[in-house]
């Protein structure tokens, strides 16, 4: 009888004190997010067919110099490598977190020297005369059952926080790799421009030199000498600036792959081969999600989010440890090893929150409003990519018909000044009828060399909104899940 009330006793002590603990608040209902279906976007990327980007897409432009510069600065760049770091920190810490569900074992050890006063608390008889050593050794047990899951709950953030990051990995790759191949087109225009400007001031230079003649013949005044010579040195300036900015460029360029500027001197004028072809990988609604790495990271954030506040309700409830240890202590040193020296303790550990002024429920509220926050930040990125991919589609969209209508007028163009040279070698007209001619047809290289850039800008940067080859799966999803679930229960 006496041992049935001891248990009784003892049950109703533990319900006495699981009834103190602190009480779970009512919040609001916790958001979820908004399915890439509820965005309509079917009408907007009809288009004929394609396939997705690949990881190496740079490699379809068939210019070895760009491949080179990619591979540099995926080798080198700082951007990269300071992300690959934060990886790195994230996926140690998730294993930091992660061994809190192991049973924890250690050992101490003291030994020291004391000589104690013999006129203190213990009369002189009792007390130790002179110095004497003490010794003590422990082997220590530690264990948290995990009964709420707070510690599972905190190692799932813990590796959606490291997922996360591993796909930020990702987006900083595609940014470095996208940045190049866009500012390797601006070199690309700058050349062009340069062979255009240089032409525009050849030109120049031979309506100057003509109307400069006529003057001197009295057949022209002042006036359009001096507006041919400024025309001739606003050519020149043109040149200059474009010099200035293919510099400049070379310099990104070579910041871009991670090197110095004199990098950038060894780049040579870009080749790049270019097919130019609306076209739209199909049920890109549903399938950018997990092609973007920005999304994908967005969404390991809601996820360790989910978790946080998982962990966060199971801080309401006990806190139960088994502790254990084994060991010796000794008033001597040569008496630590004997066997009378032996000592040990085990059992259970609780912690009850009972009342701590509100604490538990204000970091329960904050790591909700941290989770609908990153809910938000998810369907923000969503959005901002599948309307960054309809601006791209708009712009590829006419691109071709641009293009088509660049050539037309270099066509034309090109056929006004060869009746211009003609009359002109025929005597039916003076030679600033053909270099009026040669200045239209300048004109229209210039928006045909645009056009062809802007072609190459419109692909790089559907690459970009595409997600650069990037790929991630529910079965990966589930892979990186299991990591959670291998831990002990």
């Amino acid at each position: 009888m006496p041992s049935m009330y001891k248990a009784l006793g003892g049950a109703v002590i533990l319900i006495s004190l699981l009834a103190a603990c602190a009480p779970m608040p009512t919040l609001s209902p916790v958001a979820d997010a908004r399915s890439p279906e509820s965005f309509e976007s079917s009408q907007t990327f009809k288009a004929p067919e394609s396939e997705w980007p690949t990881d190496r897409w740079w490699e379809k432009y068939k210019d070895p110099q760009l491949n080179q510069l990619i591979e540099e600065g995926l080798a080198d760049a700082p951007d990269l490598k300071a992300a690959q770091a934060r990886l790195r920190r994230a996926e140690s810490l998730s294993q930091s977190v992660g061994s809190v569900l192991y049973p924890q074992l250690t050992m101490n050890g003291t030994i020291f020297g004391q000589e104690n006063s013999i006129n203190y608390t213990v009369p002189a008889p009792f007390t130790p005369q002179g110095w004497y050593s003490y010794g003590q050794g422990t082997l220590n047990f530690n264990w948290e059952i995990d009964f709420w899951g707070k510690n599972r709950a905190a190692l799932g953030a813990a590796v959606s926080e490291s997922q996360a990051r591993r796909a930020e990995v990702a987006q900083a790759r595609l940014m470095l790799t996208t940045a190049i191949a866009r500012t390797y087109a601006d070199l690309a225009r700058l050349v062009a421009d340069r062979v255009t400007a240089e032409k525009a001031l050849d030109i120049r230079r031979k309506t100057w030199i003509l109307f400069n003649e006529r003057q001197q013949q009295g057949l022209e005044n002042i006036g359009p000498v001096s507006q041919a010579a400024g025309k001739m040195h606003l050519a020149e300036n043109e040149l200059v600036q474009i010099n200035v900015r293919m510099a400049e460029t070379r310099n990104r360029l070579a910041a871009l792959v991670g090197a110095g500027p004199d990098r950038g001197l060894k780049i040579q004028p870009p080749n790049t081969l270019l097919q130019v072809r609306y076209a739209l990988p199909s049920d890109i609604g549903i399938n950018l999600v997990g092609r973007r790495p920005d999304i994908v990271a967005t969404r390991w954030q809601a996820e360790a989010g989910q978790n946080r506040i998982e962990n966060r309700k199971a801080l309401f409830y006990p806190n139960i440890n088994i502790l254990a240890f084994v060991g010796g202590q000794s008033l001597g040193m040569n008496r630590l090893i004997e066997s009378g020296s032996y000592m040990s303790n085990a059992g259970p550990a609780l912690y009850l929150p009972i009342f701590l002024g509100g604490k538990l429920r204000a970091d329960l509220a904050a790591a909700q409003a941290e989770y609908d926050e990153n809910v938000a930040n998810y369907e923000k990125t969503l959005l901002q990519a599948l309307n960054e991919v309809a601006d791209v589609a708009a712009g590829l969209k006419q691109l071709q018909k641009q293009i088509d209508l660049a050539d037309q007028s270099v066509a034309a163009q090109n056929k006004g000044l060869q009746v211009a040279s003609n009359r002109y070698r025929g005597g039916l007209a003076n030679y600033l009828d053909v270099l009026i001619a040669e200045d239209e047809l300048l004109t229209s290289w210039r928006v045909q060399t645009d056009m062809q850039t802007r072609a190459f800008i419109l692909d790089v940067a559907m690459i970009k909104a595409l997600g650069g080859g990037y790929q991630t799966s529910a079965a990966q999803d589930r892979q990186d899940i299991k990591k959670t679930e291998e831990f002990p229960r």
